[in-house]
């Protein structure tokens, strides 16, 4: 046999490992209470777990069940990114949305979208969502009433106010929610504290499980490449 030929064949060989017993899988875990219940043990497993197709809400790009964050410096557009989604989301007709090209799914007849609003005022994100549903051609009453704003609230994680709207995601009435700024709503004291850092994280994915729809955060990037807010 060739040299060449010997290899393919070992490669070959080696591409199609026997399958691990069920026996060996299960016995690694023995006794123990919590990883039994948490690991995933080999490829099955692990393709088990990934079955489900992801729910995208906009498609490619913002999943249900996660956290996401949109960064851009001042004046690049991430309000208007920002109200496009929003009026997507609570588009409350047949009509199909995109933003940029994406479709974006609507949430739940029964459920609302909500802005956590530190930047903006009233005014200003009234013209804007009003401005947005026109040019989407969605109904402006139908669709900003599916939305429940809090603006310039001081809405801070881990504030009664973010507790309350966790409880409101825990009782299904939370599709998704939209968070402008990072800085301002997601802030515990020093940013460069590691342990606020976890904090934070912490907080944003109780709200991820809380609402089971996307939370969206909107911070502001310095043009210099730092976050500013």
């Amino acid at each position: 046999m060739s040299s060449q030929a010997h290899s393919n064949a070992s490669e070959s060989e080696g591409s199609h490992d026997p399958p691990a017993s069920a026996a060996s899988s299960a016995s690694v875990l023995a006794g123990l209470t919590v990883l039994t219940s948490q690991a995933l043990v080999g490829y099955d497993a692990l393709v088990e777990a990934t079955s489900k197709p992801i729910v995208w809400r906009w498609h490619g790009i913002v999943a249900d069940n996660h956290h996401a964050e949109i960064a851009g410096p001042s004046g690049e557009g991430k309000t208007t990114l920002l109200t496009l989604l929003l009026a997507a989301m609570a588009n409350p007709t047949e009509k199909v949305v995109t933003v940029l090209g994406r479709e974006v799914r609507p949430i739940a007849p029964d459920r609302f979208v909500i802005l956590v609003e530190e930047e903006n005022g009233t005014h200003s994100v009234r013209l804007k969502m009003e401005r947005v549903c026109q040019a989407l051609d969605l109904p402006v009453r139908a669709t900003i009433d599916r939305m429940i704003f809090l603006i310039r609230k001081e809405v801070r994680v881990f504030s009664a106010a973010w507790s309350e709207l966790e409880q409101l995601g825990r009782q299904g009435r939370v599709g998704a929610i939209v968070i402008d700024t990072r800085a301002r709503v997601l802030s515990l004291g020093d940013a460069s504290s590691e342990e606020n850092q976890v904090r934070v994280a912490g907080g944003l994915t109780r709200m991820v499980e809380a609402t089971k729809g996307p939370v969206l955060e909107f911070p502001r990037i310095a043009r210099s490449g730092g976050v500013s807010c």
